[in-house]
């Protein structure tokens, strides 16, 4: 796969290679990749933050499983590519998913679902780190239907994972 962004041509490469361009110009600094290995329930009417306890990758101590562990923090300028991925369930409400840079929301996805039917769901976004901030995910499922919470999937299979690369 080739993503092109703003001129420069990216090839994909296995998560453990250093990326670089298609001219060898570009190399991968801080990255960041984090997951759930356990359901998070969230109740109907809450607004609650994802909690990522488990790292696969976090070369730069971008993450913390212990002291926020919704977050993940830049520190230093660059461009990044910022993404939220998740398989959820829910029993036939409206969910919002919103994408945090410090306070301000930069990303929503919001679905209505049938009952018990499965979602997935994926935020992405390139934004340009000019001073240290952090990127969170929450979810609100909201009232109108039946269900009392709905359940972010997790597992070791990382349904629900969140990962910052700098690429540039």
């Amino acid at each position: 796969m080739v993503l092109n962004f703003g001129g420069g041509i990216f090839q994909e490469r296995d998560v453990r290679e250093t990326p670089t361009s298609d001219t060898g110009a570009l190399v991968v600094g801080d990255f960041c990749a984090v997951y759930r290995s356990s359901e998070q329930s969230i109740q109907t009417g809450d607004t609650d933050e994802i909690l990522f306890n488990a790292e696969e990758y976090d070369d730069s101590g971008m993450h913390s499983t212990s002291v926020d562990p919704e977050r993940i923090v830049v520190t230093t300028p660059g461009l990044y590519l910022i993404r939220f991925e998740t398989t959820f369930k829910n029993n036939g409400d409206v969910v919002i998913f919103r994408l945090y840079e410090g306070v301000t929301i930069i990303g929503k996805k919001q679905y209505a679902q049938s009952a018990n039917e499965e979602r997935f769901v994926a935020i992405e976004t390139i934004r340009k780190v000019t001073v240290p901030t952090f990127y969170k995910i929450t979810a609100a499922p909201t009232t109108g239907g039946a269900q009392t919470s709905m359940k972010v999937e997790g597992s070791a299979q990382k349904e629900t994972k969140f990962t910052v690369i700098k690429i540039q």
